[in-house]
């Protein structure tokens, strides 16, 4: 990718339980520094199917967008992913293979190199 491009990404979630809860997904692309480049929050499907109406084990298929800025510098982002409660800003807890509780309750999904044309 280079700066000014679109970047489209398709997540494909998969319910383990029903939820109660409505989910904000969040697709940030980050620099070594933690700088958040492009990023798109925003309930799945856009918003036209809420996770509290999602069936156990049903899989949604969803789309996100981000636009890189003309400014983002060339190099090596990575594009992390997550879900949260818009009302509090709490992240669903994200866990590995082990069990074990992942930093910021986020997913590395990618590492996406930036280059200048």
């Amino acid at each position: 990718a280079s700066p000014g491009d679109g970047v489209t990404l398709k997540l494909y979630w998969k319910a383990k339980n029903a939820m109660e809860n409505d989910y904000t997904a969040f697709v940030h692309l980050s620099d070594d520094k933690e700088t958040i480049w492009a990023q798109h929050d925003g309930e799945p499907k856009h918003g036209r199917y809420p996770t509290s109406l999602w069936d156990k084990d049903e899989i949604i298929e969803d789309t996100y967008e981000l636009s890189l800025p003309e400014s983002m510098p060339a190099g090596e982002y990575k594009l992390f992913v997550g879900v949260y409660l818009l009302q509090s800003g709490e992240r669903l807890t994200v866990r590995d293979e082990q069990g074990t509780p992942l930093k910021d309750n986020r997913i590395l999904l990618h590492r996406l190199q930036v280059v200048t044309r």
